[in-house]
């Protein structure tokens, strides 16, 4: 999924006003994804001296797309060990480890997957959603999006499409027992309601520039 880190990581820079220059093609300016403020809110700041409870860290990471494993080896990735927090953020070029002295975070630096050792001492690190899709950021919840799944799927039962009805109801399932599943993207818009793309993340005084305007615009449409 290394197309979508990219992503979110540039998204995040144009949202903070840190990204100065960008060049896109207009599909993927206006592909749909999570708007500005979720991606906002799922963002987390981690700094040395801070203070923070690991469990509620480790559920906020879950929540934000992150797998949790045994030993972190790729973005979308955390591990946590005793007082010692692994996370591999879209955006890093390595990832993090953090050493909690009770809930204080007394340690931070990034380090080499391969070999887990530490490369650079960290003062500071923004923890970026792992992915666009968020389950959990539908409204009413997990049980909000498997109950809209679950009517979809009677209501396609109902006009005798047996095959849609099973695949609906198989992702339900999914949902209500907070499981990944492929494929979760095709339900983007009853996960966030509103439309937002890429060009939603422009800064307000953004300068945006088109190159052949009429080809852009036949690719927009």
């Amino acid at each position: 999924r290394q197309w979508e880190h990219r992503r979110l990581a540039l998204m995040d820079k144009l949202a903070r006003g840190e990204l100065p220059f960008l060049v896109a093609t207009v599909e993927s300016l206006l592909q749909r994804t999570l708007p500005p403020e979720a991606l906002s809110g799922c963002c987390r700041t981690l700094k040395v001296g801070q203070t923070c409870d690991l469990n509620e860290l480790a559920e906020a990471l879950t929540d934000a797309g992150y797998v949790r494993c045994d030993q972190v080896e790729g973005v979308g990735q955390f591990a946590l060990r005793g007082g010692i927090l692994d996370v591999y953020s879209p955006g890093m070029d390595q990832p993090v480890r953090a050493e909690f002295f009770g809930d204080e975070v007394d340690a931070m630096g990034a380090f080499d997957p391969a070999t887990q050792r530490r490369t650079e001492n960290l003062e500071a690190v923004r923890l970026l959603p792992a992915a666009e899709v968020l389950p959990r950021l539908a409204p009413g919840g997990l049980p909000g999006l498997a109950a809209k799944l679950g009517k979809l799927a009677a209501r396609a039962l109902g006009e005798g499409n047996k095959a849609l009805a099973a695949t609906l109801e198989q992702d339900r399932e999914a949902v209500e027992q907070g499981r990944s599943f492929p494929a979760v993207d095709r339900y983007l818009a009853l996960i966030y309601p509103q439309l937002a793309t890429a060009a939603h993340y422009l800064p307000d005084d953004a300068c945006v520039v088109m190159q052949e305007c009429a080809r852009t615009a036949d690719r927009a449409r």
